[in-house]
């Protein structure tokens, strides 16, 4: 099997955006074997809607493709995290997750960035859109730096 720790660009990623399949719509396949083998081809089975674990399919299908994201990062370097999705569970809950067991990442505060669009922005300085409020699509964002 092959592992995070052997990947071939392992510490040399200076960015990496992602945008993962979200569990909210009707195309969430969930394989189970992926974080033992990530070469498996199995793209699994369509998890249905009314599953009561989908949730906990979803982050165990997440989980181990950002922690394989940051081995990749070089010092220094970010990983974009966003999704076309509203629910804090696949976002804020996901990244502050992350954060709290990766010390050698940072949140980055995107209110910095740009200024002016502080309606657009988490109290923690992630993006997040609502289009009952926004006027656009439903969108999140969120910017971690590798120490």
């Amino acid at each position: 099997t092959r592992r995070s720790s052997d990947l071939k660009y392992r510490g040399q990623v200076d960015l990496i955006l992602t945008d993962p399949p979200y569990n909210t719509g009707e195309d969430f396949r969930y394989n189970d074997k992926w974080d033992k083998d990530p070469n498996d081809p199995d793209l699994g089975e369509l998890v249905p809607k009314d599953d009561g674990s989908r949730h906990s399919k979803w982050l165990r299908f997440m989980t181990p493709r950002v922690w394989m994201m940051r081995e990749m990062l070089k010092p220094g370097g970010v990983l974009l995290y966003s999704t076309c999705s509203t629910t804090v569970e696949e976002n804020e809950s996901v990244v502050l997750d992350f954060l709290s067991r990766r010390p050698d990442c940072v949140l980055e505060n995107l209110t910095e960035l740009f200024p002016g669009y502080g309606e657009l922005f988490t109290s923690q300085g992630m993006f997040r859109a609502w289009p009952h409020r926004h006027g656009m699509d439903g969108f999140f964002a969120a910017r971690v730096r590798k120490k």
